[in-house]
């Protein structure tokens, strides 16, 4: 397994784009060492994860993807999806699982949720992030959501799958698991 890692603020204010090369860069470098496949843990990166995959002849699975098939097995219609101003502004999930006929559901108060991952990237783990975050997938759940998407890689730092009343499909464990699938897969 090979990391490459290129840390990089939330994207959704300024230029996103000015990004992009380097992000290319690092798919062109782990293709050129010969990995087999790459994984991208970062939902708010798959912004740019259309431009990327043109640039690799290797395959590039797709974080929304995985989780889609997650939901889909699962039959789950309305989803709530707890995640970063990019992510939400950029609506990649949405554009993957409405398709599908997969309702998503934001929270209302989105600001709110984009400061409790600056507090989680900035090292504070605040008990009352994590009492907000619940109250906010409990507002989901009244909506219909039948299941909550943590859709950054951050949640999990701050809050369990059972503080939710619902499932949670922690996005970043969906694409691990493919992972090994694959990585199964290819070693048979």
């Amino acid at each position: 397994m090979f990391i490459y890692n290129y840390p990089i603020p939330l994207i959704a204010n300024g230029d996103p784009e000015k990004h992009l090369p380097h992000f290319i860069n690092g798919i062109k470098k782990l293709e050129s060492i010969g990995v087999d496949f790459i994984v991208m843990p970062c939902n708010s990166a798959h912004y740019f994860y259309e431009s990327m995959k043109k640039e690799v002849s290797i395959p590039f699975f797709n974080i929304m993807e995985e989780t889609l098939k997650k939901i889909k097995l699962r039959g789950y219609k309305k989803v709530g999806l707890l995640a970063t101003e990019t992510t939400v502004k950029y609506k990649p999930y949405d554009n993957i699982l409405e398709y599908d006929g997969i309702k998503v559901i934001i929270p209302e108060n989105q600001e709110k949720v984009n400061e409790i991952v600056l507090n989680i990237l900035a090292g504070k783990k605040l008990e009352e992030d994590k009492n907000e975050l619940i109250q906010i997938t409990k507002e989901m759940i009244k909506k219909g959501a039948e299941a909550i998407i943590f859709g950054c890689t951050d949640f999990p730092i701050l809050l369990n799958k059972e503080d939710i009343d619902v499932e949670v499909l922690d996005s970043s464990e969906i694409l691990a698991e493919s992972a090994i699938q694959i990585c199964n897969k290819i070693k048979n």
